[in-house]
């Protein structure tokens, strides 16, 4: 009797044991392919967090040269706030200012529908004056100093009575102008 009772007992065992090592196993395997799986997605992440640190590392310095491309940009093209008919007004006011105190006679003025081009809204701007030669090159050597800057696109120089040795050269002036204004 002894050895028949022992012997299912023996085979309970055995089977729980196989069981259990079995689980183990299962577990071990299942682990280990999460293992895998987190250290592959770690390996793809870690480029990406090295970029992030190393950005949040020179954020003061990418500040600084934010605030240095906005103070250059600000020289060339006028900033995306408000609309860009009010940028071709103040750039026709600027001009006309600058026309006046050359001692030049405006014709007429005009700022022209916007349109846009690579990031920039382009304002045209057309201006007709006439007067002596030497205050229209007066008024050219202006322009080129003006902040944000006014691009010449089209200058048009005609004499009114034609070549007067010794006395001063009237022209007459068609100007074609345009500002920038960034895009937001």
């Amino acid at each position: 009797m002894n050895a028949s009772t022992r012997q299912p007992e023996r085979v309970w065992l055995m089977l729980l044991a196989a069981t259990l090592l079995g689980l183990l196993l299962a577990a071990t395997l299942l682990i280990y392919g999460q293992h895998r799986r987190s250290s592959t997605l770690l390996a793809s992440i870690e480029p990406r967090y090295a970029r992030l640190a190393g950005l949040q590392a020179s954020a003061l310095q990418l500040q600084q040269l934010s605030g240095q491309l906005d103070e250059s940009m600000a020289q060339y093209a006028y900033p995306p706030k408000g609309e860009p008919a009010n940028a071709g007004t103040d750039a026709l006011q600027r001009v006309r200012e600058q026309a006046m105190a050359s001692g030049l006679h405006i014709s007429s003025s005009q700022a022209l529908a916007a349109s846009e081009e690579e990031g920039f809204y382009r304002v045209g701007l057309n201006l007709y004056l006439s007067g002596p030669w030497s205050q229209v090159a007066q008024l050219l050597r202006k322009l080129a100093t003006l902040r944000p800057a006014i691009y010449l696109q089209r200058l048009q120089i005609t004499s009114q009575a034609g070549h007067v040795p010794g006395a001063a050269q009237n022209v007459d002036v068609s100007l074609g102008l345009f500002v920038l204004q960034e895009r937001s």
